[in-house]
């Protein structure tokens, strides 16, 4: 069997570009809907907004610059090459920390999404956690959504939205 035959011979052919580099939440899930629209979602570079990521007590920023280009949901069309996500794409939803996986539902004509939850609660605030109380979500995902990071987390405990400590 000759394995190269399974790599494509054609050029890649770029449909979006311009999209956030991160070092963390760096995975972009993508999906496809019937009607011609890509779906890529873009996670945020930051635990919680802070100013220095990640650190002990410090408050979060209002508002979090970070939401322009992070944190949600971005559609773009599928069938056009060259776009860039701040000329071209549009933001679907927002407040989402970090999807892990995203599918479009054809039975519902609907967007999905799992959101993992924020973490380090217990180490940057031990204070007011001694356990880490985000959970993961399963959330329908529509036009103008907006899910809430930075400003509050899923507390699986009390289920429901929460305010975060920032």
């Amino acid at each position: 069997m000759v394995y190269s035959q399974l790599l494509p011979h054609e050029v890649a052919e770029i449909i979006v570009d311009g999209l956030p580099h991160n070092s963390q939440h760096a995975a972009k899930p993508l999906t496809f809907n019937q009607q011609g629209n890509l779906y890529v979602t873009i996670g945020a570079p930051s635990n919680a907004c802070m100013e220095h990521s990640r650190t002990r007590g410090l408050p979060g920023m209002n508002p979090c610059p970070l939401l322009e280009r992070h944190a949600g949901i971005w559609r773009f069309k599928a069938d056009q090459l060259g776009q860039d996500q701040v000329l071209d794409g549009e933001r679907f939803a927002t407040g989402i920390w970090h999807a892990v996986a995203l599918d479009w539902n054809s039975a519902q004509n609907k967007l999905f999404a799992v959101q993992h939850g924020r973490d380090q609660l217990s180490q940057l605030f031990p204070q007011l956690y001694d356990v880490e109380l985000p959970g993961e979500e399963f959330l329908l995902v529509e036009k103008g959504s907006d899910f809430g990071w930075p400003y509050c987390y899923y507390d699986p405990m009390q289920q429901k939205k929460v305010l975060g400590p920032e």
